[in-house]
């Protein structure tokens, strides 16, 4: 498998991976249009910035892919997803001179093989070093929502509000809802705050989530490179 820069070629690919993972996997109103996908793609071209939207591809199909836009929002300013992405439209947020990075979205097909997040998510993080190293920023913020899908079977059992829920933790310190645990493993950093009301569409997420907001882009690297060691 390797990972590449989107094609307007690839969007019908992209498109069912989309519609796996968010139609199907969330909902319907949690995927982005087709029109949308083309504007993101074509926008990544136009800039300047084609490693924005990378696809992970092995004998001729895709199984997965992830969009990561540079912008100038703060992590203070990115109360929603729909907030930091401008409803997934991306125009008005997209600086590709800005200093931090915002994580759209990050889709893989049940049957891929069982790298193809950690490599996309690789493939992006040293496209955010390099690209910190060419601007001549010091640090920035890598940005990204992420829902907390144990949330609404746990408040349906003991009542737990998402501030409560959010930061629980494990006895080794690890995030307790399934999902921001494997986002812990990935990055080595720990969610930011919540974002409640932040990601209507999930209701296993009670329609709440989380903001990552990770500082250290060689820490972040390392931890997928190990990650990838050991599968």
């Amino acid at each position: 498998m390797y990972v590449r820069n989107a094609t307007i070629a690839d969007l019908d690919a992209i498109m069912a991976v989309e519609e796996t993972s968010f139609g199907e996997g969330v909902a319907e109103e949690a995927m982005a249009t087709r029109e949308q996908m083309h504007a993101r793609i074509a926008m990544f071209e136009r800039s300047g910035f084609p490693e924005g939207f990378l696809v992970a591809e092995e004998d001729g199909c895709i199984f997965g892919y992830i969009v990561m836009f540079p912008t100038v929002l703060t992590p203070d300013e990115c109360v929603s997803w729909d907030k930091a992405t401008n409803y997934g439209n991306l125009t008005g947020v997209f600086d590709v001179t800005a200093q931090n990075t915002f994580i759209v979205s990050l889709a893989a097909v049940s049957r891929a093989p069982e790298s193809t997040s950690l490599l996309l998510v690789h493939k992006a993080f040293v496209s955010r070093l390099q690209r910190l190293r060419a601007y001549g920023y010091q640090k920035d913020y890598c940005m990204f929502c992420a829902r907390m899908p144990g949330y609404a079977q746990a408040h349906k059992k003991t009542g737990i509000t998402p501030e409560e829920y959010w930061c629980l933790e494990d006895g080794d310190g690890n995030p307790q809802d399934p999902l921001l645990r494997i986002f812990y493993h990935m990055t080595t950093e720990k969610p930011r705050r919540l974002l409640r009301d932040g990601y209507l569409p999930d209701i296993s997420s009670g329609g709440h989530g989380v903001l990552f907001a990770l500082e250290d882009p060689v820490a972040n690297i390392n931890a997928l490179a190990q990650l990838m060691c050991n599968k």
